[in-house]
């Protein structure tokens, strides 16, 4: 999450949004600026704004992406999509 200083892990991630494991707390409707790799490799991380649409205290915040551009659907689709095969065989 830009600005802040804790760096946070995507425990799950979708082409809609992604769940933040972190002890931050955060109010749901809360716009957010993230910035993310989807692999270590990536030169630059992709940036989204999201929405807080759920918060569990002590344990994360559920995220939606907010009008991610087409181009940013596209890396994280093709992301998931190698995830799910990669772990079905």
């Amino acid at each position: 999450v830009e600005g802040s200083r804790a760096v946070n892990r995507s425990a799950d991630l979708s082409i809609g949004g992604m769940y933040l494991d972190t002890m931050q707390i955060y109010e749901v409707g809360t716009a957010v600026n993230i910035a993310f790799k989807l692999n270590n490799s990536d030169a630059k991380p992709l940036r989204l704004l999201a929405r807080v649409v759920h918060f569990d205290p002590g344990v994360g915040a559920g995220l939606d992406f907010v009008d991610p551009p087409r181009q940013a659907r596209h890396l994280i689709r093709r992301f998931v999509e190698s995830y799910v095969l990669d772990h079905e065989r």
